[in-house]
């Protein structure tokens, strides 16, 4: 994870749960149940912090295998959506 990165999720109003997930999804694919398998949580739960991260524009699909779907983490900030409400702007970023 660069820098500039970094920042701009720090700036994004995320919980504790969207942090760690972002931060596993860096560095590889997981399926939802296995996020939260390693967390600890219930995968509905997971489900509710894939559905904000997915709104975010921070993660997406990578593939799916059967009825498995594994996620990554968007780090390319042009894809990142910036335009929610009382964040920065994503040229401040760039």
């Amino acid at each position: 994870m660069d820098k500039k990165y970094m920042e701009c999720i720090a700036t994004m109003d995320l919980s504790t749960y969207n942090y760690k997930i972002l931060l596993f999804l860096n560095i590889q694919s997981y399926t939802q149940s296995q996020i939260a398998n390693m967390l600890g949580l219930q995968r509905q739960n997971v489900n509710k912090y894939f559905k904000e991260l997915e709104a975010y524009g921070l993660v997406s699909v990578e593939k799916t295998e059967g009825r498995n779907t594994f996620y990554k983490a968007v780090t390319n900030l042009r894809l990142i959506k910036q335009n929610v409400k009382g964040q920065l702007k994503l040229e401040s970023f760039i």
